[in-house]
């Protein structure tokens, strides 16, 4: 769930918090979103009505709490006033006990750029277990700390306004052996923080000369900035879609009135598709850069696939697996299918799938049309009408054996490829889609040689799809089972969701680490001595880049490996 909260709008509170257990897009540029207090008559008038019989103070209401599903978060150019109330001697506070704060960050990374915390009863900003970015910032008259890390915190925080003396404390961190990041901040004097504590032989720092806010061990503030940063900047969000990526990405913040330069690179296998411009299309390029810029905008680069390789079987008859490997030419765009004797390399068919579409899977289907050879099928997407259908074509002799389409509104992540179910003896190929409307996540299974539908089996539809694999039947219906692989779109989770392709019944929810940005699942054969197929996850750990494998029995949901890679 998103909770968007437009440009230019004020929320009072009294006496009460602001919970946020999904996303907040609160994008306040180029003017302010504002979170004070009920009696604040400065900002959207005398809203509680008693004209100057009231005023605002510190500690009116609680503050603003986001929890763990709140990791995508952006606030941009946000206020929060008048906040940090004891609550009873409570405060803020849900997964990891009560907080005497202004904002807090439980178990989550949002952005936070130009947040402005000021007249806070307690704490300003406090971070537990959290990796925010916080940047372009301001703290002033906070009853307590004004930014406390907690929970093995690691933020990056730079361009901060900490606006107070040495008798203020700025910014403390409770795990000393991590080094937050911390440099070119204001710290309310040109001599930096107050630092009186030196740690230097374990590699911290030591500044008792600082007459700005004090600091604990545990922050790195080795460059600071001399004055205020009073400077206009501007957020570019920069993205990429699966199959490449944008350098600069994420939010990347800019000079009011600078450049700036982005390059697309796809990666092996993929071609940039197109680059989008706030939403426009500026086609296929390499590099784009935003000049002179004076507000926010976004960038996004989006791929399509331009290669990839299946195993077609025996095709000509010599005892050896071939090979079915697709390319894309890149001046024709027309996608071609090189079939290839596994023994000799010799070329044994092409297959032309023209360039009116763009490509998404390519799979290996059994014998329709009864010469002995396997069938090639791609998913595509039109290019013009955006109908999703899959093209299959005789690997031996290239003919058209068949276009069956499928629903549209549904916009295709794979295709799987499952034994029969029907009992015509011929497989089926089922399309993993999306509702671009309502997120619904399905798939969609068809007849390959009839091209009737057979089944529409429904997940999770808070759940983002990674990819779809077919698994050997687990419950002994005779019928494989159809794992989707995926990410809770609330919390994170990541799971492949197991169903029975013939009844469409959920089998097995089987968690993975969350840590773990989920690449692709593969079945495996029983390691677990239960006679029942494993599961392994390939996951990306996005704070480092390691890729680990985990395999886990599909039947207990139990652990059975944890594989690093390399």
């Amino acid at each position: 769930v998103t909770l968007t909260i437009q440009q230019g709008t004020t929320v009072k509170l009294w006496n009460i918090g602001m919970y946020i257990n999904g996303v907040l897009n609160a994008n306040g540029s180029p003017g302010r979103i504002n979170f004070t207090s009920l009696r604040d008559d400065s900002i959207g008038e005398d809203t509680n009505g008693d004209g100057s019989g009231t005023v605002a103070a510190p500690g009116n209401w609680l503050g603003l709490y986001l929890g763990p599903g709140a990791g995508s978060s952006v606030m941009n150019n946000c206020a929060v006033s008048f906040s940090g109330a004891y609550n009873n001697g409570y405060g803020l506070g849900d997964f990891h006990g009560w907080r005497k704060t202004s904002v807090l960050v439980d178990s989550s990374s949002p952005s936070l750029f130009g947040l402005r915390v000021t007249n806070s009863g307690t704490n300003g900003i406090e971070l537990y277990a959290s990796h925010a970015n916080i940047t372009y910032g301001r703290l002033e008259s906070i009853g307590a700390t004004g930014l406390v890390a907690d929970g093995n915190s690691n933020p990056s925080v730079s361009h901060v306004n900490f606006i107070g003396s040495t008798a203020v404390s700025g910014f403390t961190n409770s795990n000393t052996a991590i080094a937050i990041n911390a440099r070119q901040n204001y710290w309310g004097a040109a001599t930096g923080p107050y630092d009186p504590s030196d740690d230097r032989p374990t590699g911290g720092l030591y500044n008792p000369g600082g007459s700005g806010v004090s600091v604990s061990n545990g922050i790195d503030y080795s460059s600071w900035l001399a004055a205020e940063d009073g400077g206009e900047y501007h957020l570019i969000t920069a993205s990429a879609g699966k199959g490449g990526s944008i350098s600069p990405s994420g939010l990347v913040d800019v000079t009011h009135g600078a450049d700036q330069e982005f390059d697309i690179m796809a990666d092996a296998g993929y071609d940039i598709a197109d680059v989008l411009v706030d939403g426009v299309s500026q086609g296929p390029l390499v590099t784009f850069t935003f000049a002179g810029v004076i507000t926010n905008h976004t960038i996004e680069a989006v791929f399509t696939r331009a290669a990839d390789m299946v195993n077609a079987g025996d095709v000509n008859g010599n005892g050896a697996d071939d090979l079915a490997a697709l390319k894309t030419q890149a001046v024709t765009n027309i996608h071609y299918v090189y079939v290839r004797d596994g023994m000799t390399g010799a070329l044994i068919q092409t297959l032309n799938f023209g360039t009116g579409c763009e490509f998404i899977d390519l799979k290996a289907v059994a014998d329709i049309n009864g010469n002995s050879a396997a069938e090639i099928a791609v998913l595509c997407v039109d290019k013009v009408t955006s109908g999703v259908f899959v093209t299959v074509k005789d690997a031996l002799s290239g003919d058209l054996i068949s276009d069956i389409t499928y629903d549209s509104n549904f916009a295709p992540v794979t295709a799987v490829v499952v034994p029969d179910i029907n009992g015509n003896s011929f497989d089926e190929i089922g399309v993993l889609g999306v509702n671009s409307s309502t997120g619904a996540v399905r798939v969609q299974l068809k007849d390959a040689s009839t091209k009737a539908l057979l089944k529409n089996i429904i997940y999770d539809s808070n759940f983002a799809p990674v990819t779809a694999v077919v698994v050997p039947d687990i419950n002994s219906n005779s019928f494989d089972e159809i794992g989707v692989l995926g990410v809770n779109s609330s919390t994170g989770a990541v799971s492949v969701q197991v169903k029975d392709s013939s009844t469409k019944a959920l089998i097995r929810n089987v968690s993975y680490d969350k840590n773990y940005s989920p690449v692709t699942a593969v079945p495996m054969a029983d390691l677990s001595g239960n006679s029942l197929p494993e599961m392994a996850v390939l996951g990306e750990n996005p704070t480092n880049s390691s890729l680990r494998a985990i395999v886990k029995d599909i039947s207990a949901n139990a652990l059975i490996r944890n594989i690093p890679v390399p």
